[in-house]
């Protein structure tokens, strides 16, 4: 009896081991399926960086820019190249090197697998001080924008009178248009719904775009016959106005004592604006140039720059005389 006990045990023992195993392997298989499921569904990360400048005399500011893909954003991990490592999901990182030498910015990114993209800096020994630093203002225009509008005019006319007993009778018909406040007339479009009898449609724009003529024949039967010509559509009246840009402020008060770029901490490109000025300290100089045109300023140059979608002073050595 004790036997017949024992080997039930046994068998309910080894029963159990038996389920226990299999619940493992079942459970390693769903784990694995699933984490290749993720894998595969999923693509792998690209990592791409872009910084500005890639130059530069120290101290220099640098504005790095993720534009990874496919990519987790709390698995982001950046490299300045100095020693300094740090973990930071922002897209816009800013770090400043004070020591010459390359620098290399690393950002690796994670997801379904690592990658990683990097740029390097050359910082240039500090530059060269101005005799005396400069105090400025700097003032930028923005480029005029161009704004084309359309309006729809409905054209209705019917000629229904019959002036002469035996033969047709044409007319000719003359619509004005004026353009909106501040704009001109520069181009238009025409679709006919119906016409009958209609002929010589033409739309002129005159005085420069300050007026629109849109002309028309239409003919009508005889008395005895008595049937009429008509035109229906839509003129569609382009319109073009132009807003004049504004004055933007760029920097005020701003030291510049060496020679190099100076960031102005204002994300515009160089390419928005139109025009810029330099104003001195006491205002008594002001000095105006296209946006892409040097102002010499005594000894030195000076000029402007995009770079990762902020604007940067350049200052130059404009002549010997500061050396």
């Amino acid at each position: 009896m004790t036997d017949a006990k024992t080997g039930k045990a046994s068998r309910f023992s080894r029963y159990v081991v038996r389920l226990g195993r299999n619940l493992l392997v079942a459970l390693l298989v769903v784990v694995a399926g699933f984490l290749l499921a993720e894998r595969c569904g999923s693509p792998a990360p690209i990592a791409a960086v872009d910084c500005a400048p890639l130059e530069g005399a120290s101290p220099v500011r640098v504005t790095c820019i993720n534009d990874s893909q496919h990519f987790r954003p709390h698995a982001v991990k950046w490299d300045y190249g100095d020693g300094r490592e740090v973990l930071k999901s922002e897209t816009r990182l800013v770090v400043w090197y004070d020591e010459p030498g390359p620098r290399t910015v690393e950002l690796t990114v994670s997801g379904t697998s690592n990658a990683t993209d990097a740029k390097v800096i050359q910082v240039l020994p500090p530059a060269g001080e101005l005799r005396s630093p400069l105090i400025l203002t700097i003032v930028a225009l923005t480029k005029d924008e161009t704004i084309v509008e359309r309006r729809a005019e409905r054209i209705g006319q019917r000629k229904s009178d019959h002036p002469s007993w035996g033969s047709e009778h044409q007319a000719h018909y003359s619509l004005v248009f004026e353009p909106s406040v501040g704009a001109r007339i520069t181009g238009h479009s025409w679709s006919v719904e119906s016409d009958n009898e209609a002929s010589g449609i033409s739309f002129e724009i005159k005085d420069d775009g300050r007026l629109g003529e849109f002309a028309f024949q239409l003919k009508s039967g005889p008395r005895y016959d008595r049937w009429d010509g008509w035109l229906y559509g839509e003129l569609v009246i382009e319109e073009t106005r132009t807003v004049p840009g504004r004055r933007l402020t760029l920097a005020t008060g701003l030291r510049v004592a060496h020679i190099g770029l100076v960031p102005l901490g204002r994300a515009i490109g160089v390419e928005a604006l139109g025009a810029w000025e330099v104003h001195t300290l006491a205002d008594d100089i002001v000095l105006k140039a296209g946006v892409e045109d040097s102002i010499l300023l005594g000894a030195v140059s000076l000029s402007l720059e995009s770079r990762a979608g902020e604007v940067f002073l350049r200052v130059e050595r404009g002549s010997t005389s500061d050396r």
